[in-house]
């Protein structure tokens, strides 16, 4: 007769803030202040990478989200939402379409792939915002063109990732064990070469080996208009160009 054996393992859940990204050096204060300031703001944030939970549950626990509703497609519980009232629905393309049909404060799903792409785009074309996502992926242009070839699958015609998508978050886990936020950007629209994104703040690797060091690009994001106008203006600085 043959053998069976039957494995039960329970995934840990992950739990992560900005200021625990920012002390193990994985994120520099300015990215910090910066998301938690899109946080507030309610942009839509895709987050990529070879390790985008740890990310999505610091976004997902920032103080911009205390006592709002958020609604979280999840596969059994995956990451920790600290700061919001919580309700926990399956992950599927059917979660996410009764997650939008809620009217939460907030929409997140942490595996966003296929029949889940494109019911996520719909939801936020339907006037859902403040929606956080992440998408495994090597880097995040491959996770951007993997995410535009899904919805073109499921929504012919339909590859709106720039539009949908206000900034976009890369982090990855390194040998060493570390994670390090590789690139913040802010997504635009489309070209002839794929969606735009404009990188806001960077990881510089060091050639030496050494830990390397997060530098802003110089670039001011639209989005720091649409704060301004709602009375949260950022520290200009926050964006000038730093020396590598």
């Amino acid at each position: 007769a043959a053998n069976h054996i039957v494995s039960i393992r329970k995934r840990r859940r992950i739990e992560t803030t900005f200021e625990e990204l920012a002390r193990t050096n994985s994120a520099s204060q300015g990215m910090a202040q910066f998301l938690e300031a899109c946080i507030a703001a309610r942009a839509n944030i895709l987050v990529s990478g070879n390790a985008p939970l740890p990310m999505l549950s610091a976004l997902a626990t920032s103080s911009g989200m205390n006592g709002e509703r958020a609604v979280v497609v999840q596969d059994v519980e995956e990451i920790g939402v600290g700061n919001a009232q919580v309700a926990t629905l399956s992950l599927g393309e059917e979660g996410v379409r009764a997650a939008a049909k809620l009217r939460a404060g907030r929409i997140i799903v942490t595996q966003l792939t296929g029949g889940i792409a494109a019911a996520t785009v719909d939801a936020m074309a339907e006037g859902n915002d403040g929606v956080l996502a992440a998408l495994p992926a090597p880097t995040l242009r491959q996770g951007i063109n993997r995410l535009v070839a899904q919805l073109v699958l499921h929504r012919p015609g339909l590859s709106v990732v720039g539009e949908a998508f206000d900034i976009a978050v890369e982090i990855g886990a390194f040998p060493d064990g570390r994670l390090r936020v590789m690139r913040i950007a802010e997504l635009g629209g489309a070209d002839q070469k794929g969606v735009v994104a404009r990188d806001l703040f960077v990881f510089n690797a060091d050639p030496g080996g050494g830990d390397g060091n997060f530098s802003a690009t110089g670039v001011v994001p639209r989005i720091a208009n649409d704060l301004a106008a709602r009375g949260m203006k950022l520290d200009a600085g926050m964006f000038k160009r730093s020396g590598r």
